[in-house]
Order: C-alpha cells, then structure tokens, then sequence
C-alpha cells in the first residue's frame, strides 16, 4: 500500500491539453488507472482490512482524504478552462469521484478489462458534463 501510495504522489496532475476535453479527461484517467493496474488487488485487501481493524481504518480517512484534495486539484484546474460551467460544488463533487475511482482500484482485481475502460470512459463524461459546457 505504501508503495501504490507513492506512485499517487507522483501521478502528474496537468490533464494533457488538446483534442476534445471528454477524450483528454479519458485519455489522463486510463493512463492514471493503467499505471496502477499491480496494485488493484492491494488495494481491495486494504479497503477490507480497513473496514474491520480502528487504527486502518483512521488511516483509510486520512488518505481518503490526501485523495479527495488531490483530485480538487484536477478539477480545479479544469474550472479555469474556458467553457468551464460556473459555481461548481467542487469539493462535493471531488469526494464524490474520488470514492468512485476507489471503488474501480478495487473492483479491478475482478473486473474484467473491457469493463474498467467502459467505467473510466463514463466517468469522465461524467466530469466534462458536470465542469463542462457542451461544445
């Protein structure tokens, strides 16, 4: 887990610009998910784990929470692009997400491929939607 919790660290947080924004975001979140593929059945062993031991659990939030402020980030900087739909609950909305790309790190152990790509391809039209005016 410590491990996985570095590669986060050093995931780059710039969404790569050009093209179209629902095709970018998918683009940044399967290279994100791709480059954590090894770690998805730690990850599921750790959420259970969590659920039944106090001081994993304490720490579960804490890095539930490390995740939610650096997904803020993201958004954040997707809210300064122009066609950027205005008053956003970006806090909200970067929790939400952030515990739905937890729940993909976990289910990936026994999703298949092909499911995970359709997931992260939802989620990030979800995002433009919800950041972005439609073209």
């Amino acid at each position: 887990m410590e491990e996985f919790l570095r590669r986060l660290a050093e995931l780059d947080l710039q969404p790569a610009g050009g093209g179209a924004p629902s095709a970018a975001l998918t683009r940044f979140l399967t290279d994100a998910f791709r480059a954590d593929a090894d770690a998805y059945g730690v990850v599921r062993a750790w959420r259970e784990a969590a659920l039944g031991d106090a001081e994993l659990g304490r720490m579960e939030t804490r890095i539930q929470e490390w995740t939610d402020a650096r997904v803020l980030v993201v958004f954040r900087k997707l809210s300064k692009l122009p066609g950027a739909r205005p008053k956003r609950d970006l806090p909200a909305f970067a929790r939400m997400m952030n515990g739905h790309f937890w729940s993909l790190l976990a289910r990936g152990a026994v999703a298949s491929r092909q499911d995970l790509e359709r997931e992260i391809r939802v989620a990030a039209e979800a995002i433009r939607h919800y950041l972005l005016t439609d073209p």
